[in-house]
């Protein structure tokens, strides 16, 4: 599972809490209170997927040169990609969603190649450019904020050395799988350890001591965490 679709299951986590409920003791027929909970998930995805959308490509579609119309329509592209991808990691939840379908529709250029029905050679090249700005940005915080939780004896200065050499080696594995055109999530999780290895061996060149333990334990959690998600689609 990639790194957008984390961040689509962890929106799904937060917006659980404040779902509107449908009153179980009232009289309302079971088919009626069903369809209307269906068309409150329907409601909350796209909210979601809308939130998703600006939060990561608002800037992208307000510098885009071109009629109302034309935007509207690029803008709806993504929220139908982000709503899909939304309802299949809640049915992940409960075992009725097929993983391989919610890799095929998370992965970027499931994306990339919807909307490149829309956007001009120009456009699709400053998409690309925001696509990995968002991804580094994204890696930098999430791994920035386990680092700094687990490895607390690490300097300001080694602390960098740890992050670039892991979101380094993260953003080129990404960048070879999509020339590839891998879609598996095991053989995606697969990589993921192997560049793991690869960290630890240049950490263990620029580190020693409780600095390069602690930079260690924090790999293993970042190791444990993949482990986690590979055994959670090899049970579907």
């Amino acid at each position: 599972m990639n790194y957008k679709t984390l961040l689509t299951a962890l929106l799904i986590t937060s917006f659980a809490g404040s779902d509107a409920q449908v009153d179980a003791t009232s009289n309302v027929p079971d088919s009626v209170r069903a369809m209307i909970e269906r068309s409150q998930a329907t409601d909350r995805y796209e909210q979601m997927a809308r939130m998703q959308v600006d939060v990561q490509f608002g800037a992208f579609l307000s510098k885009l040169v071109t009629s109302v119309d034309r935007k509207q329509q690029i803008e709806a592209a993504l929220v139908e990609v982000f709503k899909r991808r939304a309802e299949l990691s809640a049915q992940m939840t409960t075992g009725t969603a097929n993983p391989t379908e919610l890799s095929r529709v998370s992965n970027p250029q499931y994306l990339r190649a919807r909307l490149s029905e829309l956007l001009t050679a120009d456009e699709l090249q400053k998409y690309d450019a925001v696509q990995t700005d968002a991804a580094e940005q994204q890696l930098r915080q999430t791994y920035g904020n386990q680092l700094a939780r687990i490895a607390p004896s690490l300097t300001p200065t080694n602390r960098t050395v740890v992050l670039d050499s892991l979101v380094r080696h993260m953003l080129l594995l990404g960048s070879e799988s999509e020339i590839a055109g891998s879609t598996s999530a095991d053989s995606a999780i697969s990589a993921q350890l192997e560049s793991l290895m690869r960290v630890r061996m240049e950490l263990q060149a620029q580190l020693d001591g409780i600095e390069l333990k602690e930079a260690e334990s924090f790999l293993n959690q970042v190791q444990s965490g993949l482990s986690m998600n590979r055994a959670m689609f090899d049970t579907r």
